[in-house]
């Protein structure tokens, strides 16, 4: 079989969001490429996983109603926790007076459990987790890298290049607080290698959140922070902020900015373009999963010259937008298939065939030779009739120490007491000793040998049960339990401790008695001897001391042969006993087996029922709940029993202990692992598919590209664009798609090419469970989002005590250089040219008119809203310019001044007024902020300032010089 290609592929999910998208690509990899393994069990080196979030919660989180199933492995995530925020900021002074927005410092508390939808805090969390990212972001790109061919693998890489993937929202705090350091932060480490590489990033919008979040709370922040990161993003990719990103200063921790961050982004929303409604995260998750892990797949060789033209496309587009501010980039994803549920159709199957089944379970007549068991005992390692392998488990040779005296032994006429003391005394505490050690060892053999032998029996894969069935099983049992085995063995013990050990004739007991007896008489000959006289004594003793010597030590090592054969006969009774035990549970199953075949046929109502509760998926066309429905779909004579033995893929030892209700179960998720149910998994959905009329296949494949529109509602009136065309013209959107289907040889199939779709890239999966169709629209810019105007207006509420941006640094970048995402609304900017004209007005007027301030307090305006008693002047009632600016706003005096600026040209023309745009454009520090804007504080007092109120100030100011930057008496016409 040839073997599957895989793309090499980083992905990196940043977030609650992006990390639920890993496990979402994860779990559909182990479903396409697992081939039985469990998800636990299953790594595809090829692809590498790395989940960064704020909320240690979120990473730990399972994605199935079982907590513990579909999870990433700690070494794929990574948490961006900052117990002591405070701490951090103190210590480095750099974050909050160079990027951290300063609104958000005050609201800065341990980052823990999500960054509470502030983005600069899951920026601040990358940051103090730098050095741990960089080098997983390494580590990852390094096994990559290392990745070799092995032809004996079921899969090889398409090329040497890396596919970096990102997932994240852009509506929470982590995410779309650091995914531009970590785009870079990736482009950096990759750029050590001279592999080649590819960065997209697939974003989900904030509608599907605005959606599915209930609380108003929850969702507070989701429309402005998605404008603040959508703004960073386009910035970036347009190459306007070119320089390194420094989070602390010095180069300390510094991050290259080179190029664009992504050279692919698809933007999600919660609809596609044929208005079908996502209302569930998790269904999103799936699509996007789905979509990732095609493109890593099966499909990645086949569709990478249509994506690939995606850029190339790009890098012909004649002009941008309207406003000439945006490039159309961003891309619509959409992803559908056809789907032939095989788990339920095989659990319909299995409740038809499963009596048949119980039958083989019970007896498959595949019996143990002697030969087997044999070598099953030689792997234990009990066996005893030709090698001592129980024996040296229990007490290996070298278990004991010799008995040795001190100098040569002799001690004149005491050494007869002093030897047979000390040689006493050492043999008492040896057989001490080996007791000890052979009854820790016994106990061990006890508790794990006796249960690996009990697990080769009924329990672990490949085990006997699992090979024979429990017929096959209670055989073996009996037979290692009589000749030549444990029977055998343990008459052997028996017969070495009593009648002939090692072959000698006698028992090790008759060796003990021997030995001692021999004992005694040397220590007689020893008493004798020292008392010789003294010229000679010496001379008498040493040889019996010797000897005695050897005699000790003899009845030191009889002794251990006679304790390890004594435990040996315990291990084998205690393994007879248990074996016994076993032997009853089995002849229990084999009847409680005989109980559950009738309720295998009750188990398909209750599927049935499952399957109509069953929430739908808005990109799946599920073909098997027809064939479900179906009243006689089993053919039982095209399923052979020897099949389902031969394809056993469940470890049958855990019926041991279940009772009916169990086994029933379990023998349903037995034959789910036969081949007969593989092969309905294989070739269903085709079958299903060719019996149809053309007809109603056309349908189905209709319906399915029309499911495939991308996930992005955009209005198309709001951009126009030329595309290089072959044919001459232009294109003002471009469709690009993906088809995977089982094979091209089948008839059914190629209805796609004539039916459906001109020409169709088409790549055979060889998988007849599903067919997919995957598309690309592109390009839009930005300012096509349909709510792009709400992201806008949430953005731009300045009355917010919290900051939407992540470095300030950027976001000045981004208002010097009077970028935005959607071209100004006159309508929005008429307010701020009265605020800013009605100030000039003032001067204009020798105070009579307009907007001023009363010193350091309080903002005024003149309006015939306000008394007579206070000369027409109306209290702002604040003395801090943003919140004058709102009250002017909410109030409409922009109406009223509007109208008696337009007077003041009329009445005095227009070259006044254009001499004072030319001079405030000039220079705005000596005329509009000193002359003008009745601003109290000096520009540099309030960028030193640490009140955030102050930084509004500075807000609005750049917001007014801005604004007049662009001015010419021609666009004052505008407004008036």
């Amino acid at each position: 079989m040839p073997r599957r290609k895989i793309a090499k592929t980083l992905l990196v999910g940043l977030g609650g969001t992006g990390n639920l998208a890993l496990k979402y690509a994860k779990k559909r990899f182990h479903e396409m490429y697992g081939a039985g393994k469990s998800y636990d069990d299953f790594d595809l080196p090829l692809i590498q996983y790395l989940a960064l979030d704020t909320d240690i919660a979120d990473l730990k989180k399972g994605i199935g109603l079982n907590i513990k199933k579909e999870i990433l492995k700690t070494n794929e995530c990574i948490h961006l926790k900052v117990s002591q925020p405070s701490q951090v900021l103190s210590g480095n002074p750099y974050i909050e007076r160079e990027w951290m927005p300063k609104k958000n410092v005050a609201r800065l508390d341990a980052i823990e459990a999500g960054a509470g939808q502030i983005r600069g805090f899951g920026r601040l969390g990358l940051m103090a987790n730098f050095g741990k990212i960089k080098t997983a972001v390494q580590s990852k790109i390094n096994k990559l890298n290392s990745w070799e061919n092995d032809h004996n693998s079921d899969f090889e890489a398409t090329d040497e290049a890396i596919n970096v993937v990102f997932c994240f929202s852009v509506s929470g705090g982590t995410g779309s607080g650091t995914f531009i350091d970590m785009a870079y932060l990736v482009k950096d480490c990759l750029s050590d290698s001279s592999i080649d590489f590819t960065s997209q990033a697939y974003i989900i919008l904030p509608e599907i959140f605005d959606k599915v979040i209930k609380e108003s709370i929850g969702k507070k922040r989701i429309w402005s922070n998605s404008y603040g990161a959508l703004r960073e993003l386009e910035f970036f990719m347009e190459g306007k902020y070119n320089k390194n990103i420094e989070l602390l200063g010095d180069n300390k921790m510094t991050i290259p900015v080179k190029g664009a961050p992504f050279n692919l982004v698809h933007l999600i929303s919660d609809k596609n373009t044929d208005g079908t409604d996502y209302t569930e995260i998790q269904h999103m998750m799936e699509l996007i999963g789905s979509s990732v892990v095609f493109k890593s797949g099966d499909l990645a060789t086949a569709g990478k010259s249509g994506w690939d033209n995606i850029e190339r496309d790009l890098s012909m587009i004649e002009y941008l937008d309207d406003n000439n501010t945006q490039m159309p980039r961003y891309l619509g994803l959409g992803y559908a298939e056809i789907q032939y549920n095989t788990s339920l159709v095989s659990e319909v199957t299995s409740c038809n065939l499963s009596a048949k089944l119980s039958d083989l379970i019970i007896d498959s007549n595949n019996r143990e030779t002697d030969v087997s068991i044999e070598q099953r005992v030689i792997v234990w390692g009990i066996k005893e009739d030709l090698a001592d392998e129980l024996l040296e488990q229990l007490l290996p040779i070298n278990s004991y120490r010799n008995y040795v005296v001190e100098g040569d032994g002799y001690e004149g006429s005491d050494t007869r007491s002093i030897l047979e003391a000390n040689a006493e005394a050492h043999l008492m505490n040896e057989i001490h000793q080996l007791k000890n050690k052979s009854s820790d060892n016994l106990k061990d053999l006890q508790d794990r040998l006796i249960k690996q032998i009990i697990d080769d029996i009924i329990h672990v894969e490949g085990c006997i049960l699992n090979k024979g069935g429990i017929v096959t099983a209670i055989n073996a049992i009996d037979r290692l339990l009589s000749e030549p085995f444990i029977a055998r063995y343990a008459s052997q013990m028996h017969d070495e401790i009593e009648n002939n050990f090692s072959g000698l004739g006698n028992g090790v007991k008759h060796y003990i008695n021997t030995t001692r007896k021999r004992i005694a008489e040397e220590l007689s000959s020893l008493s004798n001897a020292q008392d010789t006289m003294i010229f000679v004594k010496r001379a008498n003793c040493m040889p019996v001391i010797e000897s005695l010597i050897t005699s000790y030590n003899n009845l030191i090592m009889y002794n251990a042969d006679l304790i390890k054969r004594e435990d040996a006969k315990q291990f084998y009774a205690k393994l007879s006993t248990d074996l016994e035990i076993t032997k009853q549970k089995l002849v229990t199953m084999k009847f409680e087996l005989q109980k559950c075949k009738t309720n295998f046929l009750k188990k398909e109502g209750k599927i049935k029922d499952n399957i109509k509760n069953e929430s739908r998926k808005p990109f799946t066309i599920e073909l098997h709940k027809k064939k479900i429905e179906s009243a006689n779909y089993i053919d039982e004579n095209s399923v052979q029993l020897s099949l389902f033995l031969k394809s056993m893929k469940i470890n049958l030892s855990d019926f041991i202990n279940m009772n009916s209700t169990e086994i029933t179960e379990n023998i349903k998720l037995f034959i789910s692992g036969t081949l007969t149910i593989e092969d309905i998994k294989a070739e269903n959905l085709t079958t299903y598919l060719e019996k149809l009329e053309d007809k109603d296949v056309e349908g189905i494949f209709k319906k399915l590209k029309k499911m495939s529109l991308p996930l992005q509602s955009i209005v198309k009136d709001k951009f126009h664009m030329k595309m290089e065309d072959p044919d001459g013209g232009g294109n003002s959107w471009t469709e690009t798609s993906l088809w995977g289907i089982a094979t091209k040889k089948k008839e059914v199939y190629k209805l796609i090419g004539s039916h459906i779709e001109t020409e169709p890239k088409i790549l055979e999966t060889g998988d007849h469970s599903f067919v997919m169709s995957s598309t690309l629209y592109y390009p839009a810019p930005a300012l096509s989002l349909t709510n792009i105007q709400r992201y806008y207006d949430a953005y731009l509420n300045k009355r917010s005590k919290v900051s939407f941006d992540t470095d300030r640094r950027i976001r000045e970048a981004m208002d010097d250089a009077n970028f935005d995402l959607i071209p100004k609304d006159v309508a929005d900017t008429k307010t701020l040219f009265a605020w800013i004209f009605g100030l000039v007005l003032y001067k204009l007027t020798d105070k009579e008119d307009g907007i001023y301030r009363k010193g350091a307090g309080r903002f005024l305006i003149k309006s015939k809203t306000a008394s007579r008693a206070d000369k027409h002047w109306l209290d702002l009632d604040t003395a801090w310019r943003n919140d004058a600016f709102a009250k002017f706003s909410d109030l409409n005096l922009d109406l009223e001044m509007l109208v008696k600026i337009n007077d003041y040209i009329t009445n005095n023309g227009v070259e006044k007024i254009t001499e004072i745009i030319e001079e405030i454009k000039h220079d705005y520090s000596s005329k509009y902020i000193s002359d003008y804007s009745a601003l109290n504080r000096s520009w540099d007092d309030l960028k030193s300032s640490n009140d955030s109120r102050s930084e509004d100030v500075m807000e609005m100011m750049n917001m007014e010089i801005d604004f007049i930057s662009t001015l010419s008496i021609e666009s004052i016409n505008d407004y008036l």
